[in-house]
């Protein structure tokens, strides 16, 4: 049976290549989770370099990466030794706040020793970025973005996360020129594990804001901020849907020259949500019902991938079985189709949409952790292809999430468990492998999955390699339920020829 299963893969993803709209390239980036990232063209080739920053386990050993990589063109790209830090658990943007004709770089963070940055780095030409030592709050779990709010010419600062000693912040930087940046207090609301992002959702010509994220009392918010020009931001009341862990885009969907809303994260009861708010013209958003899967811990990006004068999405993230990466074409009207891109599923994630060989097509750069607990970073090149759902893609394939219902309701009773067709011991002698982890009570978010995660890395040497497979977590708010379910998949899984293997702690 084990053999039979081989076969079948290998003419399964075989077929996936031929069709496939998107192809790895291969750049040789270092995977990372709890990634930020960015296209830049630091060095004004006219080509897209990437700057990528996060964590990873090589074994047991955590290691966090800031990396700035040169685009050589013809697929390759060669990193550079800068003076940008290691960080995680951050966000990075790139443009050009002294008007020097160069992209310059906003970055926040952890790095080690528990550290939070907030920084800006000085394009100086050859390789070189200088840390400006500008005033602003440090913080992690949160947003930074370039944007023009006052139109006098030079790029300001939207901030926002947690910084220390608990605190959340919100901010609006204002440049004053010769590296001088100015807190505006503009009222926004506190914020962390959140997004955030300028747009004139007004067409009156200034930048507005959006925002969203868990403030400190545990409430969750989406807000619209008007600005209404000497530093004055008023909140419109948009009625949009708190979230956290969250991810947002301003964009006109429907060409109406409004530009309209996604958003992304875990609303209130831990639901995982993805939601479209239309602009109505009228300072009124609509919630529109779409078929984008709901995720958390993700990130999304608008772009026109096609080339057909609309905006597509692409998006990462956490589902409530199991991380993905999509691209969704817009067919007008607020519909959406899934293209089945073949994008690998990634949560802790970074997406970006960007011109990398400059061939007129938008391709795409991801970062972030697999469900098969594999760090990727990576570009993705835009073949133009558009591909039909395959027939092999079924819930009986043993390759897709067993068929256990989710409780969406707060649960407390877990199990944990992942397939592979790996090598345990690294020896290269390859098979069907299947951990499973004993039955828990935990009050505490993602606990299981992380324990599971370490437990998994470090004794499995071929773990990180892995690039199909599939990790599940289930909650139940009954041990009876749990024992149950977990008894099944022990038994689909040796049933399709796995050797299980029991994770305990």
């Amino acid at each position: 049976m084990k053999k039979f299963k081989l076969l079948f893969l290998t003419l399964f993803f075989s077929n996936f290549l031929i069709s496939q709209p998107f192809v790895d390239i291969k750049p040789g980036f270092r995977g990372v989770m709890q990634s930020a990232g960015s296209w830049i063209d630091f060095n004004k080739d006219k080509h897209l370099d990437v700057i990528l920053a996060g964590d990873r386990y090589d074994g047991s050993n955590h290691k966090i990466l800031t990396k700035l990589y040169r685009n050589a063109k013809k697929n390759k790209f060669w990193v550079l030794k800068t003076s940008i830090p290691d960080v995680y658990r951050g966000s990075i943007d790139c443009g050009d706040y002294d008007n020097d004709g160069d992209q310059d770089i906003a970055i926040i963070g952890e790095t080690y020793n528990n550290k939070f940055i907030s920084k800006i780095y000085r394009n100086n030409g050859n390789n070189v970025f200088i840390d400006i030592k500008a005033n602003l709050i440090p913080v992690r779990d949160g947003s930074v973005e370039w944007g023009d709010y006052d139109n006098d010419g030079d790029l300001d600062i939207l901030l926002t996360g947690e910084s220390y000693k608990g605190s959340v912040i919100s901010k609006i930087y204002r440049n004053d020129g010769k590296n001088l940046f100015t807190d505006i207090n503009a009222g926004l609301v506190p914020v962390f594990l959140s997004s955030a992002k300028w747009g004139d959702y007004d067409n009156d010509d200034d930048l507005d804001v959006l925002i969203t994220g868990e403030r400190y009392n545990g409430s969750l918010v989406s807000k619209i901020y008007r600005n209404e020009g000497k530093d004055i931001f008023k909140d419109i009341h948009a009625g949009l849907e708190g979230v956290r862990n969250s991810s947002v885009d301003w964009g006109d969907l429907n060409n109406d020259k409004n530009p309209d809303i996604l958003l992304t994260g875990e609303a209130s009861g831990k639901r995982i949500i993805s939601k479209v708010y239309k602009n109505n013209g009228n300072g009124s958003f609509s919630d529109i019902f779409t078929d984008i899967v709901g995720v958390r811990s993700g990130c999304v990006d608008l772009g026109d991938y096609d080339n057909d004068g609309d905006l597509d999405v692409l998006l990462t993230g956490e589902t409530y079985r199991k991380a993905v990466s999509k691209v969704y074409r817009n067919d007008s009207n607020f519909v959406f189709t899934d293209i089945y891109a073949e994008l690998p599923g990634i949560y802790f994630s970074y997406a970006s949409w960007g011109d990398y060989d400059r061939d007129t097509d938008l391709d795409v750069l991801l970062s972030g952790l697999d469900n098969c607990y594999g760090f990727i970073s990576s570009i993705f090149r835009n073949d133009g292809k558009i591909r039909k759902k395959p027939k092999a893609e079924t819930e009986s394939s043993i390759w897709a999430t067993t068929p256990l219902s989710f409780v969406k309701n707060p649960s407390y009773y877990y199990f944990v468990y992942s397939s592979c067709y790996c090598s345990p011991d690294g020896q290269g002698k390859k098979d069907f492998n299947a951990y499973v982890s004993n039955i828990h009570y935990t009050k505490i978010l993602h606990d299981l999955q992380k324990r599971f995660n370490h437990i998994i890395i470090k004794n499995i040497k071929e773990w990180p390699e892995v690039t199909t497979g599939h990790r599940v977590s289930i909650g139940f708010v009954y041990k009876k339920d749990a024992e149950e379910a977990r008894r099944k998949v022990i038994r689909e899984y040796q049933n399709e020829g796995f050797t299980v293997h029991y994770v305990n702690w």
